[in-house]
């Protein structure tokens, strides 16, 4: 037999590497919107075939949708790739690419490497999407230097990410890089900066979304944004109390590198930062490369919702110095915040108190357009009222509260 093909296997067992994923990893998988999407009497009828039912039309329904053969894995049987490829036609293409069920042995494995990247090159034009999971450096030329002039986003899991394939990916726009095993945290200022001049390249692509600077800084991951194009990391090792400076300096050395046009061109702000002791330090950074930021979107990490105040209080707040203000985004006109998840209900106080000294100030246009989302009932009804009058446009909101039941975890001690 062919040393590319699955030796362990049968024709028929065509997801031949089932057996090496977790239970979890399998439901993610079916969850694809592929072949797994039939409806349950269509797969009924085609596999299980009864009195009534055609099951060659099904086949035919089936081979010939290319809706549901619009995603691939090198898991797969080489021959169910193959049907893949063939039955997707012109259909865009989700692909996951992962060494890790495959031998150690390196003859063995490159064989299997050049087998995947020679079946798949006819389609690389129509990749939408890769998942690069765990792979030994010797595939990573095979796979990752194919012409995937059209792809949109690439998840890499694994040290891959230093090599930098995605720079050759032009139409790129979402670099997710995941860390799992290392204890310390690793150095991506060129990484940061690579990106900074691939997202904050000029023109930004075109969009009927309004062009945006996106920072959302959670306690694994990160994420930067310009427009439609945008890094995240998502790591262990950043889990630490200590490892804020370390996001701040990442995004400021990607800041550095964007083009000051590309950087003309934003008008909005969304922000979601959980540590309340960094915004202040984001917003200056924002502040200081988009000029012309006339909305802001601020988006809760936690009931408490401590960065979100700390936006709102620095918002609130002027530069001062020996001769003069200077206000943050002074051409904040329309605010919104999405508190779904929020119970502190103090911060609507922040928020009337930051739209009354903007209003006065000559420094600042006016916040004219406010909306707010809530849980149910978390605000006062007089001061609904109040927010109503100090804006011309005031939107809120209301979802209920999503409680967590926990008891399904307690043990009998």
């Amino acid at each position: 037999m062919d040393p590319t093909e699955a030796e362990s296997t049968t024709p028929t067992n065509l997801h031949v590497n089932h057996k090496t994923r977790t239970a979890l990893e399998l439901v993610e998988y079916n969850r694809r919107p592929h072949i797994n999407s039939l409806p349950p009497e269509v797969l009924h009828s085609v596999f299980l075939p009864v009195g009534g039912f055609d099951q060659r039309y099904w086949i035919e329904v089936i081979d010939s949708t290319p809706e549901l053969w619009n995603s691939t894995s090198s898991q797969l049987h080489p021959d169910l790739q193959g049907m893949i490829i063939q039955n997707s036609r012109n259909q865009l293409l989700d692909v996951e690419y992962d060494g890790r069920a495959w031998d150690i042995d390196p003859e063995r494995m490159m064989k299997r490497v050049a087998a995947f990247a020679s079946l798949m090159k006819a389609s690389v034009s129509r990749w939408q999407t890769l998942k690069y999971g765990p792979a030994h450096s010797e595939s990573d030329a095979q796979i990752l230097s194919l012409p995937m002039h059209n792809l949109k986003r690439i998840e890499i899991d694994g040290p891959t990410w230093r090599d930098q394939y995605w720079i050759e990916m032009p139409s790129l726009e979402v670099l997710r890089v995941l860390v799992e095993e290392r204890t310390d945290p690793e150095d991506y200022t060129q990484l940061y900066e690579s990106v900074g001049r691939h997202i904050g390249a000029f023109p930004l692509p075109k969009s009927q979304k309004q062009a945006r600077v996106l920072l959302e800084v959670g306690n694994r991951e990160t994420t930067f944004g310009v427009g439609e194009r945008r890094i995240s990391i998502w790591s262990v090792p950043w889990a630490g109390a200590n490892n804020g400076g370390f996001k701040l300096a990442y995004i400021a050395s990607a800041m550095k590198q964007l083009d000051n046009r590309a950087c003309e061109e934003v008008t909005m702000l969304e922000l979601a930062c959980s540590r309340k002791e960094e915004t202040g330090a984001y917003l200056h950074m924002v502040h200081s490369r988009f000029p012309w930021i006339d909305q802001v979107l601020l988006r809760d990490e936690g009931s408490h919702n401590p960065g979100i105040r700390a936006v709102v209080q620095h918002l609130s707040t002027p530069l001062q110095s020996e001769s003069s203000e200077e206000w943050l985004l002074p051409k904040l006109t329309k605010l919104e915040l999405d508190l779904d998840h929020s119970t502190d209900t103090d911060i609507v106080d922040d928020i009337v108190e930051l739209v009354n000294k903007r209003r006065g100030s000559e420094l600042t246009e006016n916040i004219t357009e406010l909306r707010i989302t809530m849980v149910a009932g978390a605000i006062d009804p007089s001061m609904i009222e109040t927010l109503g009058q100090s804006v011309m446009l005031f939107d809120l909101i209301e979802v209920p509260e999503i409680r967590v039941d926990y008891s399904f975890c307690m043990h009998d001690s």
